[in-house]
């Protein structure tokens, strides 16, 4: 019988790191404060540090909640909502991937977090990509999936980067008239293809 006791103890103990990040891991909560902005982090477990970028119109908490209670029985999780993003406030600026991957550079230096492991999907692929480019210091290893750009910007995409509303939308008409008739109806009731469409 004492047996019985000890060996669900050694179990409950073995298995109390992975249970205590299921379905909501414990972790701590806050405001960082970069470059005139405020942007919510949470950090979550221990070990080599992991820093997760979610994409557009998305959070950390929606989009990586599984890995962060994976990855943070044995690693730092660190996830930061971008400006206007989740938790973190908006305010009077123009967003760009330059801007917050300035931004995510000030918060792992301001956490004293040294080089990172980057994981960044869609939007937080591409801002990765420029966090790699201009802050390699403080990136260790940089798993990206969905980017739309690269790091080296041909200069067409450069320029295009800086157009006017104007000029984004002449070049969706464009777009919109260059493809066949079938394709713009067929797409009309997929979600983000309404702009198109309309161009």
């Amino acid at each position: 019988m004492d047996d019985f006791k000890g060996a669900i103890l050694i179990a409950v103990l073995a298995l109390a790191p992975a249970a205590a990040y299921a379905d909501g891991a414990p972790g701590t909560q806050r405001y960082v404060e970069v470059r005139g902005a405020k942007l919510y982090t949470q950090i979550y477990g221990r070990g080599p540090p992991i820093v997760f970028l979610h994409g557009g119109m998305a959070f950390f908490d929606i989009s990586f909640a599984k890995q962060r209670d994976y990855f943070a029985t044995y690693r730092t999780v660190v996830g930061i909502d971008q400006r206007g993003y989740g938790h973190s406030p908006d305010g009077p600026w123009s967003l760009s991937y330059q801007m917050m991957a300035d931004d995510t550079a000030a918060v792992i230096d301001q956490l004293g977090l040294g080089s990172v492991d980057i994981v960044g999907h869609s939007d937080g692929a591409n801002l990765a990509l420029i966090l790699a480019r201009d802050h390699p210091k403080l990136v260790r290893h940089l798993v990206i999936s969905g980017a739309k750009i690269r790091v080296d910007l041909s200069p067409e995409e450069k320029q295009r980067a800086h157009w006017s509303p104007q000029q984004l939308a002449a070049h969706l008409h464009a777009v919109a008239d260059s493809l066949p008739p079938w394709l713009l109806a067929d797409s009309a009731g997929c979600p983000g293809t309404g702009a198109l469409a309309n161009a």
